[in-house]
């Protein structure tokens, strides 16, 4: 059986730990403060800066499978979030919105998540430090999704 050099154990064991808690910390936060949970949280921060998305890529960019995708877009679109379409070009594929109530949602949750990411993450590590984090875990992304 392989084993893990000591040095990658530790960073794995620390990475998810950092991960796990910072997680933690902002879903908590965005609930308790503004009811958004922080996986609806991204998904409008995604479709607010694409304009729309298709199912797919969607998909691709909250990492999610092709079932629970359908699951978690049901429930955004039964909250009034978000509205999906049939696609202009292509009336196979559904299209994603933000609803106007998902872009108010959004605006107001916004300020406290950059608050928390900026306290948690600029402000722990420092601007260079935390320009060498994003680009390290850019690289790992990269790898991971070829």
């Amino acid at each position: 059986m392989a084993t893990i050099k000591p040095a990658a154990g530790d960073l794995w064991h620390t990475f998810a730990r950092a991960h796990r808690l910072l997680v933690s910390k902002l879903d908590s936060t965005l609930q308790e403060m503004h009811g958004l949970p922080l996986s609806r949280f991204e998904a409008l921060a995604h479709l607010h800066t694409a304009g729309s998305l298709r199912m797919h890529e969607f998909a691709e960019r909250l990492v999610l499978s092709r079932s629970a995708t359908t699951r978690f877009v049901d429930r955004l679109e039964q909250e009034g979030l978000v509205t999906r379409t049939l696609c202009a070009d292509d009336r196979r594929g559904m299209e994603l919105k933000l609803t106007e109530e998902g872009r108010h949602r959004l605006r107001q949750a916004l300020p406290t998540h950059r608050r928390l990411v900026e306290r948690y993450l600029i402000d722990s590590l420092g601007s260079q430090m935390a320009t060498t984090v994003a680009g390290a875990l850019s690289t790992i992304a990269q790898e991971v999704g070829d």
